[in-house]
């Protein structure tokens, strides 16, 4: 599944591997937090380019219709099986601006004609945000007219969207590590389906947080993203957990059909060769690319609330450095980052990271992003 297209008149099938972003460093994290390491890599600032959704009913949990259930069923959950995704986040620089990639792109003013494109190529799903700063202007006060070019063309075009909620970025007036930032997420969430139904007659599909583990990580203990914290990273984690499962009650309150996605990189890492006294520390670093889908279904952290009903749809992202040889001591880096490219024995085949997450969980699993870097060719090989 496309997550971000370099233009947004550039589908997955018109992308050509223009950057936009913020570029984002290449170099391991620092989990300056307590515990077991906690977060993702950084993920460097290439374009996502050539996508797919890996789609199946729950094998336990949500089905298709949104029921519990405790069988497996084959039935599709998206309109089609390639989507596509315009850049939509909404964080503030060092410099207090704002960026808006919607508003930047002029996605917000081409909207029917990105959707026109879209289908002249059979593609029926995308990937959008509300811009919570934009849809929450004051307190409590809602004016989701800015999403409304996109839900105009959803429905010209006959297109399913996943929208997210909080995508990097949230109102000036509200406080990241408050207490009250849970329940203003749920509220927010709650009142944007209510409005959202009365535009679009279609199962709403929400993203409450976009990638919990990565943006604990940059925002609360690499500090590379604001609110720019080091050494708060499992804590923002775990208030990102709770505002997710406040944001699904409230949704569900009043739309108990609807369905949620929670999206994250997932990771390889493993020792150098030169240094296999790292094994153990290396899969632990590994195994906590899942903590925020564990603490989700409540597999870990139960103070959160989390329970099986919680995680839904999980969407895997896969990057060119999504793979590397371990390089930190006690959360603190002591080498060089040195990712592992596909000709390097010790890389593992993105299908084997889709089974073990598929195998992990048992829910459906779609891939909202790959990227890839400008000199490759994206052929199918290379996610075997």
């Amino acid at each position: 599944m496309e997550r971000r297209a370099s233009n947004p008149r550039k589908s997955a099938a018109f992308s050509r591997g223009r950057q936009l972003s913020t570029p984002r460093q290449t170099s391991s994290p620092h989990n300056g937090s307590q515990r077991s390491p906690q977060h993702l890599m950084p993920r460097p600032g290439l374009q996502r380019s050539g996508t797919s959704v890996f789609e199946r009913s729950d094998r336990q949990g949500r089905g298709a219709t949104g029921q519990l259930n405790g069988f497996s069923q084959r039935r599709p959950l998206f309109k089609s099986f390639f989507a596509a995704g315009f850049e939509c986040s909404t964080h503030l620089r060092r410099s207090g601006w704002r960026l808006d990639l919607v508003q930047s792109t002029t996605h917000d003013r081409f909207a029917d004609l990105d959707y026109a494109r879209l289908a002249q190529q059979s593609i029926k799903v995308t990937r959008e945000s509300v811009r919570w700063h934009l849809a929450e202007p004051a307190p409590q006060q809602y004016d989701f007219s800015s999403a409304l070019p996109v839900t105009r063309a959803a429905r010209a075009h006959d297109t399913q969207v996943i929208w997210d909620l909080c995508h990097f970025g949230w109102p000036d007036h509200l406080d990241l590590f408050s207490p009250d930032f849970v329940p203003r997420l749920a509220e927010f969430g709650a009142r944007f389906v209510q409005w959202l139904m009365q535009e679009l007659d279609a199962i709403p599909y929400i993203v409450p947080v976009n990638e919990i583990s990565y943006f604990s990580w940059a925002a609360g203990d690499e500090g590379s993203m604001y609110p720019f914290f080091v050494g708060r990273g499992f804590e923002l984690k775990q208030q990102l957990v709770r505002a997710s499962i406040a944001t699904i009650k409230a949704i569900r309150a009043v739309a108990p059909h609807a369905r949620f996605v929670h999206v994250d990189p997932i990771i390889h890492v493993v020792p150098n060769p030169k240094y296999p006294e790292d094994a153990a520390e290396a899969e632990a670093y590994r195994g906590s690319q899942y903590q925020a889908w564990d603490m989700l279904c409540g597999k870990i952290s139960p103070e959160l609330g989390g329970a099986q009903e919680f995680l839904d749809i999980i969407g895997v992202n896969f990057y060119p450095h999504n793979q590397w040889l371990y390089n930190l001591r006690e959360f603190k880096r002591v080498r060089v980052f040195r990712p592992i490219n596909r000709r390097n024995p010790l890389y593992r085949p993105f299908r084997e990271m889709l089974s073990e997450v598929y195998q992990r969980y048992g829910r459906s699993v779609l891939v909202p992003s790959l990227e890839r870097q400008e000199r490759d060719i994206m052929v199918l090989d290379n996610f075997r």
